[in-house]
Formats: C-alpha cells, sequence, structure tokens
C-alpha cells in the first residue's frame, strides 16, 4: 500500500531498462552480452550505431552517476567507473526485467491492496478510518523523501566532494606529493592543507608516502574486524518505546540479534513477506555485487540507493544491519521480493554459491 511515487532510485533502474531495450532494438545487446564489462565502451566506437548508443550511455551516467558506494570517499563514482551500470545493464537484457513495467503493476497492486484495506474498516467509526488513511498518505511520503534524500544530499553531495578531492590529489600527484590521486583520502584535513600549500623538500615527500603507505594497511587491518554486536554495555530492559523518534530509529537501524551456532538457521527481522530458495551471493560492496547473476539471493551488509538496480534481477535479499524502515526493506518490498534484515554475520556465515531459503515474512 505505501507504492507511490517512483523516486530518482527507482528512476535511475528504469534508466537502465530502457538502455536495454534500446540495445535490443538497436541490435547491440549480443555485443553487451559478449564483451566483459570495462571492454564495452570500446566495443561500442567499433559497432555500427555504437556512438549513438554510447552517448545514451553517456547521458544516463551524466544523470545517475553521481553515486557510489555506501558512504564511503574512497569507492569510485559511477562516472569514474562505468562498469557498475554496464553489469548491471547486461543483467538487466539476461533478465528482461522492465522496471518501467514493473512500478506499474506494484501501484495496481497497491491500489488494490488499499481498497481492500479499506473494505476491511468500513464499519468501523469516521476518526479511525480517518487515522487509517492519514497514515498511509504519510507513509508513502516518508519512503519516497527517504529515497529522495538519500539520492540527492548523502549519494550526490558525496560524490561530488570525492570528485573535488580526486582533482586536488591529482594535482599533488603532479606535484610528486602523492603517488597515485586517490592516496589524498589517506590525509587529514590539516594534512592536505599543508602538502598543498607549499613546496615540500624531499624528505618531507618521503614522509607522506610513508603515511599514506601506513594508513593504506591499517585501513586493510581494519577491514577485517568482526565488529561486536553492541559497543559499550547492553541496555537491559524493553527497547524503548514513549519517543516516536525513538521508535522510528529503532525501526530504521534495528536491533542486532545474535546467532544460534548449529541450529542450520540465522535469525534477522521480516524486511518483505515472502519465502524463497536459491543460489546465495555474499557481497560486501557493490563492486562485489555488481555481477550478482540473475535469480541469485544477494547477502549484504546493507543497501543504498546506488544498489537498487540490482533489485531487479535477485531473487530475495539479506542483510546484516537494519529494521523494516531500512533501504533495504523498503525497495525490497517495492519490488515484491522476500528479505530478510538486520541478520548479524550473514556475510560471514554464509558462503558464495550455498544454497539457502529465504523467509522474509516470519
Amino acid at each position: 500500500m505505501l507504492i507511490g511515487l517512483p523516486s530518482e532510485s527507482k528512476k535511475a533502474g528504469a534508466g537502465l531498462s530502457d538502455l536495454a531495450a534500446a540495445a535490443k532494438v538497436a541490435g547491440l545487446d549480443q555485443l553487451l552480452l559478449s564483451t566483459p564489462a570495462k571492454g564495452v565502451i570500446d566495443a561500442l566506437r567499433s559497432a555500427p550505431i555504437g556512438e549513438y548508443y554510447e552517448a545514451a550511455l553517456r547521458d544516463y551516467l551524466r544523470e545517475y552517476g553521481l553515486r557510489q558506494d555506501l558512504f564511503d570517499f574512497t569507492g569510485p563514482t559511477w562516472l569514474e567507473d562505468p562498469t557498475i551500470a554496464i553489469e548491471n545493464l547486461q543483467s538487466y537484457l539476461k533478465s528482461g526485467h522492465d522496471a518501467r513495467a514493473e512500478h506499474e503493476r506494484a501501484v495496481t497492486d497497491g491500489v488494490k491492496a488499499l481498497n481492500a484495506a479499506r473494505e476491511q474498516i468500513m464499519e468501523l467509526p469516521e476518526s479511525v478510518r480517518g487515522q487509517f488513511e492519514f497514515l498511509v498518505q504519510a507513509s508513502r511520503a516518508a519512503n519516497f523523501l527517504q529515497e529522495e534524500r538519500n539520492f540527492y544530499i548523502q549519494q550526490r553531495a558525496m560524490a561530488q566532494s570525492r570528485l573535488l578531492f580526486m582533482r586536488l590529489g591529482r594535482r599533488m600527484v603532479a606535484d610528486d606529493v602523492l603517488v597515485k590521486a586517490d592516496d589524498i583520502f589517506m590525509l587529514t584535513h590539516d594534512e592536505v592543507k599543508s602538502f598543498s600549500s607549499r613546496m615540500l623538500s624531499e624528505k618531507e615527500i618521503g614522509a607522506a608516502w610513508v603515511l599514506v603507505l601506513e594508513r593504506e594497511a591499517e585501513l586493510e587491518a581494519s577491514a577485517r574486524l568482526v565488529p561486536p554486536l553492541i559497543v559499550g554495555a547492553a541496555p537491559s530492559g524493553p527497547p524503548p518505546s514513549g519517543n516516536p523518534m525513538d521508535r522510528a530509529m529503532l525501526r530504521f537501524f534495528g536491533l542486532p540479534i545474535e546467532q544460534t551456532s548449529g541450529t542450520g538457521k540465522l535469525r534477522g527481522e521480516p524486511g518483505s513477506r515472502g519465502h524463497v530458495s536459491g543460489t546465495a551471493r555474499v557481497a560486501r560492496t557493490l563492486d562485489e555485487a555488481k555481477s550478482i547473476q540473475l535469480g541469485e539471493i544477494l547477502i549484504a551488509i546493507a543497501t543504498m540507493p546506488t544498489w537498487t538496480p540490482l533489485f531487479g534481477t535477485v531473487a530475495g535479499l539479506v542483510t546484516e544491519t537494519g529494521g523494516p524502515l531500512s533501504h533495504a526493506a523498503i525497495v525490497a518490498r517495492e519490488y515484491g521480493i522476500p528479505a530478510v534484515v538486520g541478520a548479524a554475520g550473514v556475510t560471514r556465515l554464509i558462503q558464495s554459491g550455498q544454497r539457502i531459503t529465504v523467509d522474509g515474512s516470519t
């Protein structure tokens, strides 16, 4: 009932299915499917009318390419690495997924569900029916605005900031201060100001290089750490419920659920109703997820608007974090795929290629 206006994230998926349809009409679908993503641009340039299709792909990236994986400066944007969009496009070609038609079907089903709910409460007092209508419309607006905020503020602002820092990083490479442009993300703000505002001695340049290498090693070591379920003492008693914002935050972030070993089952919170069995694909980053195959079940830490086009390919979803108001749960419901969220440790406990069953209802 909560599906309403298509968000920019959903439009990004629709744009990919439009490009897939255009490739078939232009006779370029086999070229796209038989060429590794990194070679697609070059292959298009040597194909009949390929330059026009490349231009359409570039237009798409200008519109939706200011996005990257999660909230991380170090990850490339789609503009910098078009293979993320191209591999999604290839998946759409394989699956025949039509994102626009899927959204229209979801809206139609939502109208039917809303009318059925209205019939069920027909005999209740008008005040109750009025509250129901208000909550439905408020929830629709909230779902839409959450995705729009994420797309415009958290994604585009982060991407624009990254591109600015990369430009400065390339200037520091030209001055021999850095070895590669993205080394800039290993420096503090004050260090960047100091290193880029004056001529450095060979000794200072050497010290800067060592600093970058040390911090890259620290980052790599940190990535292998397994975080605890809770930092500090575990709270006692039931979750807070008196404040609406507390309730909303708990529903968004969820509560960590500790797994019980030896049961053959992993637990999380229901995110999107349904039941599906299939092959697991563990992807801790979007780069790992972009080659997911049609019908696989995505196992991730979390998802963001940049991951939304994947929902047209996967059969189900499980995330380590989040609650029923998280991005993963909301978008899974819009796409009608079963999802479980907040299943702590799932990306370590499940292996790619493993046969699993997802119960998103319970």
